[in-house]
């Protein structure tokens, strides 16, 4: 199984996308076929175009088995000085 990075911005998105279909083995048309979607929404997507559409960016990403999530941020007082997550910093409320 392929570790994906976290998709923070639409430059990763267009990464594992793109990665994803080549693994897969489809041209741009053939996985835009697949999942329903224009060939113009795949290119958007793989060029990292930040106002592709959302709907057919899921099933795009639901074609090539990855897994959308929404994972919070830890807020920046979380993490010590050196950049490492240290939850015991945590502000009391």
């Amino acid at each position: 199984m392929t570790t994906r990075p976290f998709i923070d911005t639409v430059e990763r998105l267009a990464e594992v996308i793109s990665t994803a279909r080549t693994e897969h083995g489809w041209s741009q048309a053939e996985l835009a076929e697949r999942a329903g979607v224009s060939q113009f929404l795949v290119a958007e997507l793989e060029a990292g175009h930040p106002r592709a559409e959302v709907p057919g960016t899921l099933d795009v990403l639901d074609m090539l088995g990855l897994d959308p999530r929404a994972i919070p941020i830890a807020p920046s007082w979380a993490f010590d000085a050196t950049g490492a997550y240290a939850p015991e910093l945590r502000r009391s409320s």
